[in-house]
């Protein structure tokens, strides 16, 4: 029995050791570098791999993914985009834009997100993506970003575009026709019933996709549809069976003996005005009654664009070779209609023109309609492959500028007196200033560069705009380019995360700081901070993505914290909105995160007598029953106790036990939920095996993860027991991108 309660007392007097003067020891300086080898996977920097978009395959968005990248935290993505009629294109001559939000890593091998265009475009454009990875912490170094991907391309599923159908052409059939689409499994057509007012399909199986440029298919009306006007509305579908919206509606018909001829030399305008297309045509030399009685023709124009539908636009007789009406006019012997309606610059129009004549007349008259002629035309558009340069400041250098005209607008030819034009204006972001010219006459030519010195020119937007000499393109209708494009996503206030170019005070606290993204383009930050119940406004310049909040404004001791709102402000006058309010506090050195974590949540009645330990937690500590079995150093001491948190409700188990035989012990601390405060509390169990009378021999394993304002995780399985106390090393990995350190246990007399 001697033997057994003395190996009871020297298990007990275990509890007691560690530490136990924390609170009055030194604590070092601490630089962020590990005490031994880090375990965490530095990044590589190497760009991400197997990049794909999806294509056709959804109709509101495109699915990218991609191969995970070792030690990245975030990916930053990046997207370009490019019309669908254009197939030739260069990749760095167009608009790359960084995506606003981040992409987290998810620990898979792949990667997939999401990508929404716009819903007024989607069905215009391809979309262009490139990745690169990112990662909060490289061997100690500060935010480093990786190599870009390689490029992928995807786009939605679209309805089919250029969709047609002949118009009087043939006698006995309507032809349609469409653009073939990649990556589809095939095509429907609908046709309107008017009889019951719907769309019905018109191919009992599907169309299916093809390796041709154009699909067509030929439709055989009955009887009673020869002649009329029918209309048509075409599908696609993806290979996962998903059916696109419908394309525009084309009208088509079969030719009828005795309708008007065909219009002739029929012709559309292409770049010759910013505000207005004209379509011209001949006038037939029989578009005219020669006897009362006799009906003249009635003109038809339709427009529509390659998804939109075919709409009548205008409609017209003519009596005689002087006038018309509806904005139709006769020069020299041919129809001129100007069109003026809602014109979108870089659109193609295609203006269908067909005449109509009354044949017959009472109940015996009839509309014989004319086959049709199509032609193109758009109107003059501001330059749209237009990219900006940022010199920032440095120094004596101010800044400056330079705008690139990569090619010219469509339309453009050598003999065409066409000019650019570029303006300048303010924005801060919360107000905007008017648009000024900033420089004219700029002759059109392929990589035309304009360069602009912000002391000359204190702006940070632009738009180029495009002049025949009489007219001139809207400003703001190219790009807007913004010179210094900053958001409150730039800054991030980092709590509880150190960087190893700060170090800690001599409370084992790190500062706060901020990290910035893109730092060229800040020239400083104004924060305000909240401390002790008062706001206190300064502004801190930015020299590089990691800022440092001064020490006076920053929490110095452990468990403090002051609240933060930042606004940033760019070179060029820009300033984003101010943030919310954000808790924050500094990370701590490894050596005061152990020594708080072993006094506060894994061993307090240690502490207990210290005049540093919180007077309310010594007298629930002095009159709870574990703190009494502990004291009791005694047969008593052994066995199962179980005592609550006031403030998490958890609770610690302990389960002490003794080898008879061996004359070893082991004790058992298991953790739930259990802290004294609340911004350290743990969860998870350690061990202390083969403990000998002596306190010695005894190995000790176990994992307990600690949350709250400082979470980690605590490795018990380097430490063993010598005299009564831990010795070897605690695995310590914080969340706070310091990776594992290795923190040597300390005895406490």
């Amino acid at each position: 029995m001697v033997r057994i309660a003395a190996l009871a007392l020297s298990i007990a007097i275990l509890f007691c050791s560690c530490n136990a003067d924390i609170l009055s020891s030194d604590v070092p300086t601490y630089t962020g570098e590990t005490s031994s080898s880090d375990t965490r996977v530095l990044f590589s920097g190497e760009a991400p791999k197997n990049i794909y978009a999806s294509k056709s395959y959804y109709q509101d968005r495109i699915v990218v993914s991609f191969d995970s990248v070792t030690g990245a935290d975030y990916y930053e993505v990046y997207t370009a985009k490019v019309a669908r009629d254009t197939r030739d294109y260069d990749v760095t001559s167009l608009q790359w834009m960084r995506n606003d939000s981040n992409i987290e890593d998810t620990g898979k091998a792949q990667i997939l997100f999401s990508f929404y265009p716009e819903e007024e475009e989607k069905d215009d454009y391809y979309y262009l993506f490139s990745v690169r990875a990112a990662s909060y912490y490289n061997g100690g170094r500060n935010i480093n970003t990786g190599d870009a991907s390689s490029v992928a391309e995807g786009w939605t599923l679209s309805p089919p575009a250029n969709v047609s159908a002949s118009q009087g052409l043939f006698s006995d059939r309507i032809n349609l026709s469409w653009d073939q689409l990649d990556n589809i499994r095939g095509y429907n057509i609908y046709k309107f019933n008017s009889a019951n007012g719907s769309y019905e399909r018109v191919n009992n199986t599907l169309i299916p996709s093809s390796f041709t440029d154009v699909i067509e298919y030929g439709f055989i009306p009955s009887e009673d549809e020869l002649g009329s006007d029918l209309y048509f509305r075409v599908s696609a579908l993806s290979l996962g069976g998903d059916e696109s919206e419908y394309s525009g509606i084309r009208n088509g018909y079969t030719f009828v003996f005795g309708a008007p001829q065909l219009p002739q030399d029929l012709v559309a305008d292409q770049a010759a005005s910013p505000s207005y297309i004209n379509v011209s045509w001949e006038k037939p030399s029989n578009d005219v009654p020669t006897a009362e009685g006799n009906n003249p023709y009635v003109w038809e124009i339709y427009r529509s664009t390659p998804s939109s539908d075919s709409t009548l636009i205008a409609s017209f007789t003519a009596f005689n070779d002087e006038s018309t009406a509806q904005s139709v006019t006769l020069e020299d012997g041919r129809y001129v209609y100007k069109d003026t309606a809602d014109l979108i610059p870089n659109t193609v129009y295609t203006y269908t023109v067909r005449a109509t004549v009354i044949d017959g007349a009472g109940e015996d008259a009839t509309t014989l309609i004319g086959p049709a002629e199509v032609a193109s035309g758009f109107i003059m558009a501001a330059p749209s492959a237009v990219s900006l340069d940022v010199n920032y400041p440095s120094g004596d250098d101010a800044g400056s500028f330079e705008i690139k005209i990569a090619s010219p607008p469509p339309g453009f030819s050598a003999d065409k007196n066409w000019s650019y034009n570029l303006y300048g204006r303010s924005n801060t972001g919360l107000s905007t200033g008017e648009w000024n010219l900033v420089d004219t006459g700029s002759v059109v030519e392929e990589g035309y560069v304009f360069t602009v010195s912000y002391a000359d020119y204190p702006y940070n937007e632009f738009s180029v705009t495009l002049t025949n000499g009489v007219e001139e393109t809207a400003i703001a209708l190219s790009p807007v380019l913004v010179a210094d494009q900053i958001t409150l996503d730039d800054i991030s206030i980092n709590s509880n995360r150190y960087d190893s170019a700060l170090g800690a005070n001599e409370n084992g606290v790190y500062p706060v700081w901020l990290d910035v993204r893109n730092p060229e383009r800040f020239e400083s930050i104004d924060l305000t901070v909240t401390m002790n119940g008062e706001d206190v406004s300064f502004t801190i310049p930015v020299s590089s993505s990691v800022v440092a909040i001064p020490w006076e404004y920053s929490p110095a001791k452990p468990f403090e914290s002051y609240s933060y709102s930042v606004k940033g402000n760019s070179y060029f006058g820009r300033a984003t909105s101010t943030s919310p309010k954000t808790v924050a506090y500094g990370a701590l050195t490894g050596e005061k995160f152990i020594k708080l974590f072993e006094s506060f949540a894994m061993k307090p009645w240690e502490f207990v007598s210290h005049p540093d330990f919180p007077e309310n937690l010594k007298t629930k500590w002095n009159n709870n029953d574990m703190h009494k079995a502990i004291d009791a150093h005694g047969m008593d001491s052994l066995g199962n106790y179980t005592v609550s948190s006031e403030y998490h409700g958890g609770s610690i188990n302990y389960v002490s036990t003794a080898n008879i035989m061996s004359m070893t012990g082991t004790v058992v601390f298991t953790f739930t939920n259990f802290g004294e405060i609340e911004e350290m509390y743990s969860n998870g169990s350690y061990t202390m095996s083969g403990v000998n009378m002596s306190g010695n021999n005894g190995s000790v394993s176990g994992n307990v993860i600690v949350s709250g304002m400082y979470p980690a995780s605590v490795d018990f399985g380097k430490l063993s027991v010598t005299s009564y106390a831990f010795s070897g090393k605690y695995g310590l990995t914080q969340d706070n991108g310091s990776g594992t350190v290795e923190i040597t246990a300390t005895r406490n007399e």
